[in-house]
């Protein structure tokens, strides 16, 4: 078994359940502990948090240079990192996945990896409030470029 990336339940961040409109003006400590308890990844170097976690042990990566992004004029950078073979068919409906981005179904998979891990049945948050903290780099190309010719368009 390789090790995990998450830490033991130590880490606590502390905050105060507040009204929503209050909430919004600034951040108020909480009285509760809230703890990390599962994580997910779909990354380029791995499909799943103990792939991405053994690739970076062994100090790979999946970066590499994209020719045809040499021809466009201005764009500082020629280099990118791809998730290629990502395919959601098996994990999400198509009946969800038809209005979702490539970004977004890689989102899911990686939340419903990170429920998962912590022991958590798909419904078991139905109903509560809760948080999930999740990053990407550009979100999905396909919808930045169509909110671009949207905005010219227009």
């Amino acid at each position: 078994m390789t090790p995990r990336l998450r830490a033991e339940p130590r880490l606590s961040i502390r905050a105060a359940p507040v009204e929503p409109s209050r909430a919004r003006r600034r951040l108020i400590p909480v009285k509760r502990p809230v703890h990390v308890t599962g994580t997910g990844c779909v990354t380029p170097i791995g499909r799943n948090a103990d792939e991405t976690w053994r690739a970076l042990l062994a100090g790979r990566n999946n970066v590499s240079f994209v020719e045809e992004w040499s021809r466009i004029q201005g764009l500082g950078s020629h280099v990118a990192s791809f998730v290629d073979g990502f395919n959601a068919k098996d994990r999400i409906p198509r009946k969800k996945r038809r209005t979702m981005s490539r970004m977004s179904e890689m989102l899911c998979v990686a939340a419903d990896e990170a429920m998962a891990e912590a022991g958590l049945p798909r419904d078991a948050l139905a109903g509560m409030r809760a948080m999930i903290i999740c990053g990407s780099t550009t979100g999905s190309p396909i919808e930045i470029s169509r909110m671009q010719r949207m905005l010219h368009t227009t």
